[in-house]
């Protein structure tokens, strides 16, 4: 009888897979990435993400679709022996038959736990992984995003320390009634990303296109930023606004 036990003990909990290979960084237009593979196929990855309009880091873990959640809630990520995390999550198909990619959203608390753990599996279906070298790979992800922004003339240690500002409802200024003239008149859409130099005031001081689909795009971009953005300036010690610097990203569809 006990063995019989053990053995649906060992159906329930499957072997973590094995990486197949080192963690591999990739630089995108605003922000960074570093993914693992697992398993023979390669066909499971866990990573993370970071986007220079802010410093939270998002965790990525993609895998067969009928092991993970669809749609957008909160799934639970076990940790080995640790105390599983409740984390929210977005899910997306991927072009890869069968398989699905959550977005998850751990703070800095869950980000320690999760460099801790020995594994990591996704809700209750999850295939877990072997988890070694995340401390690591959130350090160079770190390292990554600072060249990156340092590449563009910012000051990556306030992104460090979460210092940037926050632009106050930057979307409603974008739409088709302000596209920028010449880049309608030669037909020309794409995803322009800026870098906006704030003041204490939470104006905006300096506008550059970083990133950009078309230079067509860039003066009537920063244009806009000038005349209607406003930011929540960080703080220093003394709790004063300072002057720092936001990262706006715009897509642009011509009609």
């Amino acid at each position: 009888m006990i063995g019989f036990f053990s053995l649906l003990a060992a159906q329930a909990l499957p072997a973590a897979l094995a990486p197949t290979g080192p963690w591999v960084m990739t630089t995108k237009d605003d922000g960074c990435q570093v993914v693992r593979d697992f398993g023979r196929e390669g066909r499971v990855h866990l990573g993370f993400e970071t986007q220079v309009t802010d410093r939270g880091r998002t965790m990525l873990f993609a895998g067969a679709r009928r092991s993970l959640p669809e749609g957008i809630g909160e799934v639970a990520v076990h940790l080995g022996g640790q105390a599983p995390l409740a984390l929210h999550y977005g899910a997306f198909e991927l072009a890869d038959h069968g398989l699905r990619l959550l977005k998850l959203f751990p703070d800095e608390a869950a980000l320690e736990s999760l460099t801790q753990a020995d594994t990591v599996s996704i809700g209750d279906k999850g295939v877990p992984v072997q988890a070694t070298g995340m401390r690591e790979a959130l350090a160079a992800l770190d390292k990554c995003t600072s060249d990156l922004l340092s590449s563009w003339g910012a000051d990556p240690s306030l992104y460090l320390r979460d210092k940037m500002a926050k632009l106050l409802n930057p979307a409603r200024w974008f739409s088709s009634e302000n596209y920028p003239r010449e880049a309608r008149a030669r037909g020309a859409s794409g995803r322009i990303v800026l870098l906006l130099g704030t003041r204490a005031d939470g104006s905006i001081g300096d506008c550059k296109a970083v990133a950009t689909a078309d230079p067509s795009l860039n003066a009537g971009t920063c244009a806009i930023a000038f005349r209607y953005i406003r930011a929540k300036p960080p703080t220093d010690a003394e709790g004063h606004p300072i002057a720092s610097y936001a990262i706006l990203s715009v897509l642009w569809t011509n009609p």
